[in-house]
């Protein structure tokens, strides 16, 4: 896969609701939890995309989403299907269940352009139960409401009209804890079923 595959693959997941994306992780080593019933091959309601949970280390999951079909669904030829790798931590906090996705480095033929890229930890809720798994990401719209009408204070740098989070993980837990209930603070989620 090319470095533009892997960054416009990423981009697509990202955007999906307006991400929030930030330099710090949400997660210290007492926060993870590792729970198996997310392990497995999913796909998204009503979309032909997989996301596929694999257990990289003890308190880690591996997560390869694949876009199957984007060509076709924007009326071009057959194209076979994009992929992407994320590194994905569950997190408790404060019995509230939240993922930090982080990519995987994708392969990047030179090093001058190895050194322009800057991955970033985007921030999920989710739901596990016996029907499926959902899976809400942050909502950028909802942070940047707050933090442009002074409710909500947090360390951050704006690139462009996007805000980027640069505040420690200290500070962001205590911001996911006291957004966990909203649900207006995370973007419509995405319903995933075992694939078959």
């Amino acid at each position: 896969m090319t470095w533009k595959h892997a960054a416009g693959i990423t981009l697509v997941i990202l955007l999906v609701g307006g991400c929030v994306r930030s330099l710090h992780g949400l997660y210290t080593d007492r926060d993870l939890v590792f729970k198996p019933g997310l392990l497995g091959v999913w796909k998204e309601e009503g979309e032909q995309n997989i996301w596929t949970f694999t257990q990289s280390t003890e308190n880690q999951y591996l997560l390869k989403f694949v876009q199957q079909g984007s060509a076709r669904r924007q009326g071009g030829a057959g194209v076979g299907p994009d992929s992407a790798t994320f590194i994905v931590h569950m997190v408790d906090l404060e019995g509230r269940l939240l993922l930090d996705f982080y990519p995987e480095e994708p392969e990047v033929k030179t090093e001058l352009c190895k050194v322009h890229m800057l991955p970033v930890h985007t921030f999920w809720k989710i739901w596990i139960d016996s029907s499926g798994v959902r899976l809400a990401m942050l909502s950028h719209d909802w942070l940047k409401r707050k933090v442009d009408g002074g409710e909500l204070k947090i360390q951050h740098e704006r690139v462009n009209e996007e805000i980027v989070l640069t505040a420690p993980t200290e500070e962001l837990q205590r911001m996911m804890v006291s957004v966990g209930g909203q649900d207006d603070a995370f973007a419509e989620p995405v319903e995933l079923v075992r694939a078959e």
